[in-house]
């Protein structure tokens, strides 16, 4: 019996909350599932499809962002780094194979443009995988984990965010592929642009539906409790505030601010330049000692002879002359 139609009526709540605040697994099997509708492009190198890839890029406001790896299944395996950076628009995702290129000038410069939003889930692990591969300057990102508590939705995972918000239901029986294959199966390509896909669709349904946390009472602003009985929003500006001091005292140039990666305005203090701090020599210690200790009597004793044949002609007396 096809239940899908019960389960999407209670995703879409007639209690005036916009979205349920968690999902269970049972109900996610039942819905259809979510397929990037556009053309997919996989770059491998700097060359048109590359130069084509950043002209569009940079035409966006929004992206769905996300990277892959190659999975380890041994905890005493170091990780194999990003293979894979996502980006994907409305109608055109784009697959940078950065094992393969790296992180080109062009393609870090859309990752530090503030004026296009890259929205994905655990941002911070992303972006952090990426500069293992080459620094950059990393703006504009937005992670949903981190504001989805605005709609009050407590459930934070990709698949289950994908279904409470979008009806959807995400695949993920290509997230343990191997991403440094020579060339990506079409069942990776699809799933790899979905991901960043659904990101972008889901960030963009959130901001055209009036935010409502934890109880659904439409523009009452309560805050989401915990399980012991404090305010999430409480905590949140008091943890926003202790990492903020945190960051401000470390040389990492980025914080989180409501959600969104964000350049530190304070700029660090200036140490004041002390003087050199002049050296003492370590005390001397047994035969080191005592030899040290001869060497210099042997130096004094040479610094008195010198002195001595020195003065010698002007402590020589006249001689007395003859009476």
């Amino acid at each position: 019996m096809d239940n899908t139609g019960d389960v999407l009526s209670r995703l879409r709540p007639s209690t005036g909350a916009p979205f349920v605040q968690s999902v269970e697994p049972w109900e996610i099997d039942t819905l259809p599932y979510a397929a990037f509708p556009g053309k997919i492009i996989v770059v491998e190198d700097t060359g048109p499809l590359y130069e084509e890839a950043i002209q569009y890029l940079s035409s966006q406001t929004v992206l769905g962002f996300d990277t892959e790896s190659k999975p380890t299944f041994s905890p005493r395996h170091r990780s194999h780094g990003v293979a894979l950076l996502q980006l994907s628009g409305p109608d055109r995702a784009y697959l940078f194979r950065i094992k393969k290129m790296g992180i080109p000038d062009a393609l870090k410069a859309v990752l530090a443009d503030e004026r296009i939003t890259k929205v994905g889930a655990a941002v911070l692990d992303d972006v952090r995988g990426l500069q293992e591969s080459e620094k950059f300057r990393p703006l504009g990102f937005v992670d949903l984990q981190r504001i989805v508590w605005k709609w009050g939705i407590t459930d934070k995972s990709v698949k289950k965010m994908t279904a409470i918000i979008l009806s959807l239901k995400v695949s993920k029986t290509q997230q343990l592929s191997n991403w440094e294959a020579p060339v990506l199966s079409p069942s990776q390509q699809k799933y790899a642009a979905t991901d960043a896909w659904v990101c972008k669709q889901m960030y963009e349904k959130l901001l055209s539906t009036p935010e409502c946390p934890v109880d659904g009472r439409p523009g009452v602003p309560i805050p989401p409790v915990g399980p012991d009985g404090k305010s999430l929003e409480v905590e949140e500006k008091k943890s926003a505030h202790a990492t903020r001091r945190k960051v401000e005292n470390t040389t990492s140039p980025f914080v989180f601010i409501d959600g969104v990666l964000t350049a530190k305005n304070s700029s660090p203090r200036k140490k004041k330049k002390k003087g050199p701090v002049p050296q003492q020599d370590a005390p001397a210690s047994g035969a080191k000692a005592a030899e040290g200790t001869k060497k210099k009597k042997k130096k004094r004793k040479k610094k008195t002879s010198s002195s001595e044949g020195s003065a010698a002609p002007s402590q020589v007396p006249a001689p007395k002359e003859d009476a």
